[in-house]
């Protein structure tokens, strides 16, 4: 027996009404002359009565010149009588500013019989977010462009460039521009490659490689970093070379160039405050239209596309998180006033107090001994145990309440050279899930994560601004830990800050 299935016209009107895109159906009206003069509506699904704003009964009863009559003066209305003429179909996007409608379409129409199928779909939210996309890729350019003695390559998995700015090449002899979407296993020479590309393809399986070389009387020393997308696959190599021949340099060149450098590094973290600061904006944009696209658009959107909107807004937040906590980096040192007289105990009850939500909702046990007065910039120091003690809180056991005792014990001087110089080891003990300490090298360094971002949320900054407050009080920091029997982080200071006469 079989089972036969017919269409009734209820139910493919049904089914054209859940659809995600606007649909109408015109008929065309002529004139004596046969000539295409206007277009009936005998069809418009529910959701093209969303998008133009006029309801269906109210279409079916007009033409599209009552309807809009602007349309007689437009390229679309005769692109619909050229596809009723021709039976060519059309596609457009267009932009729609009138009867109070100011949208993005994307249209497309074709003949069916002597019927016109017109599908549109209101495009706008993407069409902004594209545009915010490509003011951030030109912000991204004009950053890198910005960057003192550094010239940079991206380069994807087929070895093509994709981006270059000023001649990242020049170590291997390269001191011509190579062009953007050209191949380097076209352009470079058999010994360039032999030299480069091993460091590329290893790069684009995950590491990161460095190559220091002598070209022309320099010395360049080229780092290679591979480039992940939000699901951590490598989809690219970060070339960035620079020039730092200096051993052929005379003693007076040689001073010249660490006047030069004193002042770029001083441009550098210039550099990280503007940039960080001014992404600020684009990403505010980005997050705003996104959540307007959640908000308004999200019954015109299908799964995928909400899912894609989800991912989105999620990768803003972490690299707003992350733009925070590269503004707070650049400015340690930045405006840094005189040092003064710094109560540690009342610094870390001060960090404790901002803590206090996070300290209830883990129940942390925090035990503090023993601290010193020492000279200091307080807001640093401040920063400094919010970072050690959120890690500390961040990374307890499972189902295990955080036990983080501090205490400091005056240094014993070993050397003649700091017998007068009274120094303090500060310790921050947890029993949290600990580290291998073959990691120490890493822990203290710019975006470097021991977990993955799904296990704990961080941008790998914490500890690297805490290294650079530690530096900017003459003192040293580093750690003790085992996997699973917790860390704990000895920061070493001076009691008086050294003048310099």
């Amino acid at each position: 027996m079989n089972d036969t299935f017919s269409y009734s016209p209820s139910l493919v009107e049904t089914i054209m009404d859940n659809a995600d895109d606007g649909i109408i159906l015109f008929s065309p009206l002529h004139n004596e002359q046969q000539e295409i003069v206007d277009l009936k509506y005998v069809f418009a699904n529910k959701t093209a009565e969303r998008v133009v704003g006029k309801k269906r009964e109210e279409l079916l009863q007009t033409t599209l010149m009552q309807a809009f009559p602007q349309y007689n003066y437009r390229d679309l209305f005769n692109a619909y009588k050229q596809v009723l003429i021709s039976g060519e179909p059309y596609k457009e996007e267009q932009y729609y500013n009138e009867e109070g409608l100011q949208r993005w379409f994307k249209i497309s129409a074709k003949k069916i019989d002597s019927i016109l199928l017109v599908n549109f779909s209101d495009i706008s939210g993407f069409k902004t977010l594209i545009a915010e996309k490509s003011r951030s890729e030109s912000l991204y350019r004009t950053l890198i462009r910005s960057l003192p003695h550094a010239d940079v390559a991206l380069v994807d998995l087929e070895l093509n460039l994709l981006l270059v700015e000023g001649f990242p090449f020049r170590s291997l002899g390269y001191d011509k521009p190579i062009e953007e979407d050209s191949s380097l296993t076209d352009e470079l020479s058999h010994e360039a490659k032999s030299i480069i590309l091993p460091l590329l393809k290893s790069s684009l399986e995950g590491k990161v490689k460095k190559l220091e070389r002598e070209s022309e009387g320099s010395l360049f020393r080229v780092h290679i970093l591979p480039v992940k997308d939000e699901q951590g696959e490598v989809f690219a190599a970060l070339i960035v070379s620079e020039d730092i021949g200096i051993f052929n340099f005379s003693k007076e060149e040689l001073r010249n160039k660490i006047y030069e450098l004193e002042n770029s590094n001083q441009s550098l973290e210039q550099f990280a405050y503007v940039a960080s600061h001014d992404l600020q904006e684009p990403l505010r944009k980005i997050r705003a239209f996104g959540d307007r696209l959640q908000s308004k658009y999200s019954q015109v959107i299908d799964e995928s596309g909400r899912d894609y909107i989800m991912r989105m807004q999620n990768a803003a937040s972490r690299m707003q998180k992350l733009i925070d906590d590269l503004l707070k980096y650049s400015r340690v040192g930045r405006f840094q006033e005189p040092f003064q007289e710094v109560d540690l105990q009342k610094v870390v009850n001060s960090v404790l107090e901002d803590l206090e939500g996070r300290m209830e909702e883990s129940e942390s046990d925090v035990v503090i001994e023993n601290l010193p007065v020492i000279e200091g910039d307080s807001g640093s120091l401040e920063q400094l145990f919010l970072n050690l003690l959120s890690n500390a809180i961040k990374f307890r056991k499972p189902e295990s309440a955080p036990h983080i005792r501090i205490w400091a014990e005056e240094q014993v001087n070993n050397t003649q050279e700091d017998e007068n110089i009274v120094k303090y080891n500060i310790f921050v003990k947890d029993d949290g899930i600990g580290f291998d300490e073959k990691y120490l090298d890493r822990i203290f360094n710019i975006f470097q994560r021991l977990h993955g971002r799904n296990e704990y949320a961080g941008t790998g900054i914490g500890l690297a601004i805490c290294r650079k407050i530690v530096d900017m009080h003459s003192g040293t920091i580093y750690a003790n830990s085992k996997p699973g029997e917790g860390a704990t982080f000895v920061v070493t200071l001076p009691r008086v800050q050294e003048r310099i006469v």
